[in-house]
């Protein structure tokens, strides 16, 4: 990423245990854990990102993991389209007042504002909101891209895009 130009790389902090109740699914659980970051490879990552002068970031999925990754001097958190209702997990992650990027997924308008209205009552400010599509790849005619002026209008955030799209080009022409 560093070597692409990229400023930041992001990760995700999740677990089986943190996603799911479903324990007896053996599929979902063997497909989650394929793909779980040890805790103990954030502060690696994280240095490695230091010595290439990139930043590191990872999505917390439960608050343990926002603890964790404190420690390893993230400077914001993104907070998954699935959490953006969680308000007890807002909440938390409010609280250690760095910068929070949520991104909407499937939100509507109201259930965005709540969010925002949530981590501001913990007194932090520092919020991005992310519109994208929660559909793996999303076809560009579902993007509707024109929510990203609208929604900076009716939220007076700053409001950027999250690409699920298989495309290069879509990414450069979401303003």
């Amino acid at each position: 990423a560093a070597a692409a130009g990229a400023d930041c790389v992001k990760f995700q902090s999740v677990t089986f245990e943190t996603l799911t109740s479903d324990y007896e699914n053996i599929e979902l659980k063997e497909a989650v854990n394929k793909i779980t970051l040890d805790k103990k490879w954030y502060k690696k990552l994280s240095e490695y990102c230091l010595r290439k002068k990139i930043d590191f970031m990872s999505t917390p999925t439960y608050e343990r993991a926002v603890d964790e990754l404190l420690d390893t001097g993230v400077k914001a958190f993104k907070i998954a389209s699935m959490d953006l209702t969680n308000i007890p997990f807002l909440r938390y992650v409010a609280r250690k007042n760095i910068p929070i990027i949520l991104s909407r997924g499937m939100s509507n308008i109201s259930e965005i504002d709540i969010a925002i209205r949530t981590i501001k009552g913990e007194d932090n400010h520092q919020i991005c909101l992310l519109h994208c599509v929660a559909e793996y790849p999303t076809l560009p005619e579902m993007l509707n891209l024109n929510q990203i002026p609208t929604l900076y209008k009716s939220l007076g955030i700053p409001v950027g895009f999250s690409d699920h799209t298989e495309s290069i080009t879509i990414p450069s022409i979401a303003r």
